[in-house]
């Protein structure tokens, strides 16, 4: 779905960036990481406004190296529309040398050709977000090896007592129904199509990828459960 971009200010976070660089604190330890611990870690999680959680569900790839990975709580980052935001994005990876999470939205495609995007734009993400983590855990068959920058190294053992520790809530079934509303209706979906096969037949494209958006307004969702049913 494409959306308008407004002109915004690039916003670089770049903190003490250059007396950290890289260094990381290390710490490896055993651990099992199954549905309990995999909530317990998540749970924890929620308390950041920075949070990345990439689980492989045990597909194991020639090339993989960890079973799991949790990025947590920026140190830096960076944010920005489509302007120039591969270059922007280049000098800040140049800058930290350091693990970063975040995503490249498809509106970036207006930095690469002469384009625009003119659709409804409810979420106002940024065209471009990545983020440095203060903590990171990376994970593998039975050890997770847990990486924090120095201004909190010393909280690796209080986090992950914490973690071991955390509190899972009974689930409930309060949960109000979600009214999913679509953007295009069904009428002028149709309308579309048949413009775009008018196009294919005179040969004015070959193919086209056409995509709706499906929504939700003022819904409350639990992030962590609401991962769980999508990962089942």
């Amino acid at each position: 779905m494409g959306v308008v971009w407004h002109r915004l200010t690039t916003s670089i976070s770049y903190k003490f960036l250059c007396i950290f660089g890289n260094v990381r604190t290390t710490k490896k330890l055993s651990v099992q990481l199954d549905d309990k611990f995999i909530e317990r870690l998540l749970v924890w999680a929620c308390q950041f406004d920075e949070v990345v959680w990439m689980d492989s569900n045990d597909c194991k790839r020639e090339y993989s190296s960890y079973k799991a990975i949790l990025a947590v709580d920026a140190f830096t980052s960076i944010k920005t529309d489509h302007y120039d935001a591969f270059d922007r994005l280049n000098e800040y990876q140049s800058l930290t040398k350091d693990w970063l999470f975040g995503y490249l939205s498809y509106d970036l495609k207006n930095d690469l050709e002469p384009l625009s995007s003119e659709n409804i734009d409810e979420l106002d993400f940024p065209a471009l977000y990545f983020f440095q983590p203060k903590r990171l855990f990376l994970f593998s068959e039975d050890s997770v090896e847990i990486r924090y920058v120095p201004m909190v190294a010393d909280e690796v053992d209080l986090d992950w007592n914490a973690i071991q520790n955390m509190e899972i809530k009974a689930e409930t079934s309060d949960q109000p129904p979600i009214r999913i509303s679509l953007r295009t209706s069904k009428d002028r979906y149709f309308e579309k199509v048949s413009e775009m096969l008018s196009h294919i037949h005179r040969g004015d494209i070959y193919e086209a990828n056409f995509c709706q958006e499906f929504y939700a307004r003022e819904v409350k969702l639990d992030p962590v459960k609401t991962y769980q049913s999508l990962n089942t």
